[in-house]
């Protein structure tokens, strides 16, 4: 494979993520962000509280752990600043998560 072919592979790969990313279709998390829900061992029959909640990724991980199952989890998420609070209500829009 030449390496101009990798280059625009890796070009529409990248234009693919954004678009994707915008849409709500993917969403990219930092490893450390990942911990918290793992350590906590959310099963789908938790209530989970996450209060430092924004941009969203948590949250959304935790969201996608309560949700299979009939158990009924929650995730109740909030962030303490405004602005910050509105881009996790418009990423977990984006996902379709329901908004109360």
């Amino acid at each position: 494979r030449s390496e101009a072919q990798a280059s625009g592979a890796a070009a529409a790969l990248q234009a693919w993520l954004l678009r994707a990313s915008g849409c709500g279709l993917v969403m990219r998390q930092e490893v450390v962000s990942m911990v918290p829900a793992l350590l906590l061992g959310v099963q789908a029959s938790h209530r989970v509280l996450d209060v430092c909640a924004a941009p969203g990724s948590k949250t959304t991980q935790l969201l996608e752990m309560v949700s299979h199952g009939a158990e009924g989890g929650v995730v109740v998420a909030n962030d303490a600043e405004p602005l910050r609070a509105y881009v996790l209500a418009h990423r977990l829009r984006s996902l379709g998560a329901g908004l109360n």
